[in-house]
């Protein structure tokens, strides 16, 4: 502001000049009667820019930090320890007498066929017997083939001075002596799943120890039981390498190896999960007559496998899976099985569990509030998951948060302890929105974000006993019953949530 004064300055003007006025201008610098006008705009200004930036920190914020990309190395999972079956298979025998029977004569020697004794060249006799049908039994790993024998003989005296003096057992059917035949052998499955046996004659005597199941010659007297015993060894001797023989072409083969396709099969468990058995070899103990069933045999069998439960869809068999019956190992078979299954769900399926959890989730903040609207979850690398949110509210867009899972036993749940912001979301956030990082938001997620066992997986246990309790054929049922189940290990890969676990139980194959 200017300030103007009129007067006479006496000492500046002459006394020539004493009748002459003139303003003269007595005010401070110019600059200062600026001050008060710059202390209202400075003012004004605060006051604009205060309100700017309250109005624009009241305002939404977008965020569109990049997603996290799947580049971290895979977990290392080390091979699934073997899960071993019991398979006891049953065979129903009730055909092996038939086939015993065409294998071994109904007579053994002949009437006409004259022998001399091997004591004496001047006795001769000649012998003839008749089997009833054979019994087999199973006694463990020993079968045992009894025959009762129904013979008669004659017998040839031809003394040095005398006629030749003639006589004769059992002509008659209802005098007839007996002898009981009794072979045995033991029974294993060799290596290409044929049947060995090595029969062997245990006993030839006679039925009972009375003179009605003796061979005693009439006429001359002579008692001649004890060499027709021994004939009819021998007779029956020549046909046990060909019983062998037979034994040995049994087609036990074919019907295991039917049973092997079916248990490579992947087993449609319903609700989108599938059971692969993926068999890998199998061991052999040795054979027991089954207390199960009449004349049953019972093939101990150890199957080695990695069995698994996948979600999605049908599975191809596992190539390491031999396709043909391999060969048998012998060894011990330890009683029961043990489980040990490694079950992968896909993310699809998680993600649809996680936006049950979490879309439609309003979080609330200083005034602010987030709504979840969609949820994705999928894997990253480094055994860690991204939950990718999509949000809308006082933050509008897309929100990452990496975490890795693992299993809590205490609650049977998969929970993500560590999940938090992935680093450029947490940038983006920083710039944009800051204020989310203090509202505690990640930390409800987290919360939030965990699975049961049993819904994520939908019980595998029972998943697991109901794949193992089906019929696979028209003659072959498979039965099993677990125990508990106890997850071993989890690992988010990046085509699934793959959980590791060990059941104890009995599994068991039924061949009608």
């Amino acid at each position: 502001m200017v300030a103007l004064r009129t007067g006479w300055n006496a000492s500046q003007f002459g006394s020539d000049h004493l009748s002459t006025w003139s303003p003269v201008r007595t005010s401070s610098p110019f600059w200062k009667s600026f001050l008060p006008w710059v202390g209202v705009v400075v003012l004004t200004l605060a006051v604009v820019v205060g309100g700017l930036v309250y109005f624009t920190g009241r305002q939404d914020a977008s965020v569109a930090g990049p997603a996290p990309r799947a580049e971290g190395p895979e977990p290392r999972l080390a091979d699934l320890p073997p899960s071993i079956l019991h398979l006891p298979v049953d065979y129903d025998l009730s055909t092996a007498p038939a086939m015993l029977e065409s294998m071994l004569p109904q007579r053994v020697g002949s009437i006409a066929d004259r022998r001399s004794h091997p004591a004496s060249d001047l006795i001769q006799y000649a012998f003839e017997a008749e089997r009833e049908p054979l019994q087999v039994e199973l006694r463990g790993d020993t079968v045992q083939v009894t025959a009762i024998l129904h013979y008669r003989a004659r017998g040839w005296y031809n003394p040095p001075i005398f006629p030749e003096i003639t006589g004769s057992c059992g002509e008659r059917t209802e005098t007839m002596p007996r002898a009981r035949v009794v072979l045995s052998s033991p029974v294993s499955v060799g290596e290409d799943w044929s049947i060995e046996t090595a029969l062997q004659i245990d006993r030839v005597e006679p039925m009972t120890s009375g003179r009605g199941d003796r061979c005693i010659v009439s006429g001359i007297d002579v008692d001649i039981t004890e060499w027709i015993m021994e004939e009819a060894r021998v007779g029956l001797g020549e046909w046990l390498s060909e019983i062998d023989g037979t034994l040995a072409g049994f087609d036990f083969r074919t019907d295991l190896e039917q049973y092997w396709t079916m248990i490579r099969d992947p087993v449609d468990l319903g609700g989108g999960f599938w059971l692969v058995v993926d068999p890998r070899s199998i061991r052999h103990a040795g054979l027991n007559g089954s207390s199960s069933m009449a004349n049953g045999l019972r093939i101990d069998l150890e199957v080695e496998a990695r069995p698994r439960i996948v979600s999605g869809a049908r599975p191809s068999q596992n190539g390491a899976t031999a396709a043909e019956l391999p060969r048998l190992v012998q060894g011990p078979v330890d009683e029961g099985s043990t489980v040990h299954l490694e079950s992968t769900t896909d993310y699809g399926m998680i993600s649809d569990l996680a936006r049950e959890a979490l879309r439609g989730q309003v979080v609330e903040a200083g005034g602010r509030t987030i709504r979840i609207e969609d949820v994705r979850v999928r894997g990253v690398g480094d055994g860690r998951v991204s939950l990718d949110l999509r949000v809308d509210g006082a933050v509008r867009g897309q929100l990452f948060l990496v975490g890795t899972p693992v299993y809590d036993a205490a609650r049977n749940e998969i929970t993500i302890p560590d999940l938090t912001f992935h680093v450029e979301t947490r940038n983006v956030l920083a710039r944009a929105a800051s204020w989310i990082l203090q509202t505690g938001f990640s930390d409800r997620i987290r919360r939030q974000a965990r699975w049961s066992v049993g819904e994520l997986l939908d019980d595998p246990a029972a998943l697991a006993e109901e794949a193992l309790n089906r019929q696979l054929s028209e003659l072959v049922r498979m039965e099993g019953r677990l125990g508990s189940l106890e997850v071993t290990r989890v690992a988010a890969m990046r085509h699934g949530l793959v959980v590791r676990s060990r059941l104890a139980g009995d599994v068991r194959l039924i061949v009608e």
